[in-house]
């Protein structure tokens, strides 16, 4: 198995600009492969790796005083287990 490290960036945005909030979260995963991680977070077509059901509290603003429009996450970069950039936002 091999070690990824993912930085995500969880955010959520409301009808208050004010109340909009975001953070960023890495999140270690042990995979097969590179190919098996993207194919799980979305990042190449692969409908049997697919797997986007998470958990977006780390994003949400419970203190906002307006109702949210929307939650979500997106992958920033990804380092292997030595540390090198091995997929970034930049690049696609």
């Amino acid at each position: 198995m091999l070690k990824f490290e993912v930085n995500f960036n969880y955010f959520s945005s409301y009808e208050n600009d004010e109340d909009n909030y975001s953070t960023d979260v890495i999140e270690t995963f042990e995979v097969e492969s590179l190919d098996q991680l993207l194919g799980i977070l979305g990042l190449i077509d692969d409908d049997d790796l697919f797997d986007m059901d998470f958990d977006d509290s780390e994003g949400i603003n419970f203190d906002a005083e307006s109702d949210m429009i929307e939650s979500g996450r997106n992958v920033i970069w990804i380092k292997d287990e030595h540390g090198k950039i091995v997929w970034s936002d930049k690049t696609c």
